[in-house]
């Protein structure tokens, strides 16, 4: 009912075909989401819970090292990730658009899941700055994986590529390309964030 909801509300920016929204997503996600409905609802219920949390840990004014707080947000954080993502990725697995849209939702669950429990170990080791690095890298690979993956679906895709038959390769690579441009981006931010700590302390020297 969901799925059919978000068609309704997608009928103007999706092309119609026979009188059925022409992407694909709405031919084969119901039946994946009916024959897995417990992966599909852990995921959905679990993952955004991290997803609510990075910003409240990365980038508020929390108490961070060595707060009660944000020790005990970490680690719902870090369960959530841990049970979420692999239901996911579980889902990935019987990927409409073949094999190789499932191997990128696999590497977009074993670089977000690695990148949490690296985090995690770091924490533990007293290595916080490692700590902090691996945390924005799977914070930001999971932003990009879910939410910027989706608006490129639902609003890109339909007016880049004919629909249905132009689907699966823009899709199958914006599968890819969203992991791998979130950890770019988080590594970027963390190249810069570094070198201007480094000019701050030459300056106050």
């Amino acid at each position: 009912a969901a799925i059919q909801t978000i068609a309704r509300l997608f009928r103007l920016t999706y092309p119609v075909v026979d009188g059925k929204e022409a992407l694909p997503l709405f031919v084969w996600a119901p039946q994946v989401f009916h024959a897995h409905a417990i992966a599909l609802y852990v995921h959905v219920l679990v993952s955004p819970i991290a997803l609510l949390l990075g910003p409240l840990q990365l980038f508020s004014r929390l108490p961070k090292r060595g707060s009660k707080v944000h020790r005990l947000l970490g680690k719902v954080y870090v369960g959530a990730v841990l049970v979420g993502i692999p239901a996911g990725v579980y889902l990935g697995m019987y990927e409409g658009e073949g094999v190789m849209a499932t191997m990128g939702f696999f590497g977009m669950g074993l670089t977000t899941v690695t990148c949490t429990v690296l985090a995690y170990v770091a924490a533990r080791a007293g290595d916080f700055e490692s700590h902090r690095a691996f945390m924005i890298r799977s914070y930001v690979v999971l932003f990009f994986s879910n939410v910027i993956l989706r608006l490129v679906i639902f609003l890109v895709l339909p007016f880049v590529a004919p629909m249905p038959q132009g689907f699966r390769e823009p899709y199958v690579v914006s599968v890819f390309l969203s992991w791998s441009m979130g950890l770019l981006v988080a590594d970027v931010y963390l190249y810069v964030s570094k070198a201007k700590r480094a000019g701050a302390n030459a300056t106050a020297r």
